[in-house]
């Protein structure tokens, strides 16, 4: 280089130079398969991230269940129970939020002596989730808020025993009501909580397997949020928790249309589910009559449309099961029928309104609704 060079003129030749050298080196070539590598890396970062922010805004999956309230044995053939599992005696703690409390017999609510105190009114009831009160707390619940209404008037000591089971149908009911000789607790009236939408299905499980395998033959994005496997990482993902949601609101129509003709059939004339709820339910009269029990029966509404809507748009066809319902004891005394799908209607309300953020289970406004309405029929009873 000419010594007598300005400067600026060497730089721009060590430029040159320099990117001649820069082009002339072979180019990096990544394969495909790191690419697509990177590319996961990148989107397991994100969703990982998505997690943490979702967790830090405070959206969990699901309500806190603690572990331990359900006791399953091991020898599950060998086990001759009504439903297939127990609540722990003696347990406390959180079931999809609310604080529930298990007494020494195994039934959610406070303690109570199996020789009915003097002067005491007992009122037993018996029924599915809806009774046991899934996702309320324990004063919530229509048959302790029952209690509380009956006793605040004076007079007669009134106490109320719940041994309500999560998912059951009438004819298991029957069933636990005989094996723990509900009868020689002396109640003075039994309580059943009849939910229109499964008492009268043969087995919970299997209607929901029906259900799953129908959704999930008409649609391919139910066919993965239905799945075993993504059902149970949404227990503990929050996002899969919201991807559910929203295949759920995508198939809202699909979902309703198929859940609403399933609970139809149950009721068919003839058909074997309805035969089984029928017997149940008058066997739970013949018990109750030989014992001269007055027998409550309390309807509760099946919903399967818009959430949005009020129980004024309840449909004609659960309208026609409520009817059959009331017809099968309108000849025979010593029970009574109660509808409160009118009540409903009353307070205006919308189906998401009366119900918990989980799903469509009864909060504490509706099962108020339903002490009142059974404290009113506890009076007429003379008791």
């Amino acid at each position: 280089m000419n010594a007598c060079s300005h400067p600026y003129q060497e730089r721009i030749v060590m430029s040159v130079e320099a990117a001649a050298e820069k082009e002339a080196a072979p180019p990096i070539v990544i394969s495909k398969k790191k690419k697509a590598l990177f590319t996961l890396i990148i989107f397991v970062m994100f969703l990982i991230a998505l997690e943490l922010l979702l967790r830090l805004l405070g959206l969990p999956p699901a309500l806190r269940t603690d572990p331990g309230l359900i006791t399953v044995p091991e020898d599950r053939e060998s086990f001759d129970d009504a439903l297939g599992f127990e609540y722990t005696p003696l347990w406390s703690g959180y079931d999809t939020g609310a604080f529930v409390s298990i007494n020494s017999a195994g039934w959610r609510g406070k303690e109570f002596s199996r020789t009915k105190p003097a002067g005491t009114v007992r009122i037993l009831g018996i029924g599915d989730s809806y009774t046991y009160g899934k996702a309320v707390g324990n004063d919530e619940i229509y048959l302790a808020q029952l209690e509380r209404m009956l006793s605040e008037q004076g007079g007669a000591r009134y106490e109320t025993i719940n041994t309500g089971h999560d998912g059951v149908n009438t004819y298991e009911e029957l069933r636990y009501f005989k094996k723990h000789d509900m009868m020689g607790l002396a109640p003075d009236v039994v309580v059943i909580g009849f939910t229109v939408s499964n008492d009268a299905e043969l087995t919970f499980w299997d209607n929901r397997k029906i259900l799953r395998s129908k959704l999930r033959d008409k649609s391919l994005m139910l066919d993965i949020t239905e799945s075993d496997w993504f059902r149970g990482l949404k227990r503990n993902s929050r996002i899969a928790g919201i991807l559910g949601a929203g295949a759920d609101w995508a198939n809202k129509d699909l979902i309703t249309r198929q859940a609403f003709k399933l609970r139809l059939k149950t009721y068919d004339e003839g058909g074997e589910a309805w035969h089984s709820c029928r017997n149940s339910l008058m066997a739970f009269y013949d018990l109750c009559r030989e014992n001269g029990v007055p027998l409550v029966i309390i309807l509760f509404p099946d919903w399967t449309r818009d959430g949005r809507q009020t129980y004024a748009d309840y449909p004609e066809e659960f309208k026609a099961i409520h009817n059959k319902l009331i017809a099968l004891f309108s000849d025979r005394s010593g029970v009574t029928v109660v509808d409160i799908v009118d009540d409903l209607t009353a307070t205006g309300l919308s189906v998401i309104e009366l119900s918990v953020p989980i799903d469509g289970h009864p909060n504490s406004i509706w099962h108020e609704l339903v002490a009142r309405k059974l404290k009113e029929t506890v009076k007429g009873l003379g008791l």
